[in-house]
């Protein structure tokens, strides 16, 4: 079982846990005017983790549309990684994850979904241990 925080770290203060659902884009710096890469971060916080958990996953979904469907684009068209050429399209990425939040300076990110399984695991198991609490 997934410890949900180190209390030798952290003896008198439990964690805030909410969802951060981060997107990321970028030409690589290959397209004509050379453009920054850009990033956006929507935080879901909720009385209750399953209520922000449903309006990360909502939001992800709906941006994901979005792009699947063409209506949103950065400087240059988004294409699958088997199609992808560098000069020709942008890159696109977008992940949730569950944050276990201490203090300003302090929080770890667990992805949740977005990438890949293995790198997913760990966030799964401590997301689903805090809904069996």
């Amino acid at each position: 079982m997934t410890e949900l925080f180190n209390t030798n770290l952290h003896p008198n203060k439990e964690p805030e846990y909410f969802y951060l659902v981060s997107e990321f884009v970028t030409t690589f710096g290959k397209d004509a005017g050379k453009q920054e890469p850009f990033s956006n971060d929507e935080i879901f916080k909720a009385k209750d983790l399953k209520t922000a958990r449903i309006k990360a996953n909502s939001y992800f979904d709906e941006r994901m549309e979005k792009v699947d469907k063409g209506e949103v684009s950065y400087f240059l068209p988004f294409d699958s990684p088997d199609e992808f050429e560098f000069g020709k399209n942008a890159s696109y990425s977008i992940t949730i994850y569950l944050v276990e939040h201490y203090s300003d300076n302090e929080e770890y990110l667990h992805p949740v979904r977005g990438e890949d399984e293995e790198s997913m695991a760990e966030g799964l198991e401590t997301e689903q241990s805090l809904f069996n609490k």
